[in-house]
């Protein structure tokens, strides 16, 4: 079983560099991913690219420098039942992979 196999993460800044390759790393490694990053292109691109891949994947215009999208974007993750396990916060390059509580991110 991949080790985050049942895992839901999200990367902001997804569409590009670090980002992408931090989302692409993640999808490999099992997570359904929700992917922020402010070019819609580029993060469609990553989403198509993950699911090629057998990954899931959606995408969300973010701009983590704007709350009301920084929350908008944590919003889209909830489901019932379903914690948002990892997220990876671009450019501060911090992640978080142990809260089970969204709040815990906001």
């Amino acid at each position: 079983m991949a080790p985050l196999a049942n895992k839901v993460g999200i990367v902001t800044g997804g569409g590009t560099s670090i980002g992408r390759a931090t989302a692409s790393a993640m999808a490999k490694a099992g997570a359904s991913l929700v992917i922020g990053n402010r070019n819609a292109k580029l993060g469609e691109e990553v989403v198509r690219a993950i699911e090629r891949a057998g990954g899931r994947a959606a995408f969300q215009v973010t701009d983590v420098s704007k709350p009301e999208d920084a929350k908008a974007l944590m919003e889209s993750t909830r489901q019932p039942q379903t914690d948002t396990h990892c997220l990876r916060r671009l450019p501060s390059g911090r992640t978080n992979c142990a809260a089970r509580d969204r709040r815990k991110f906001m």
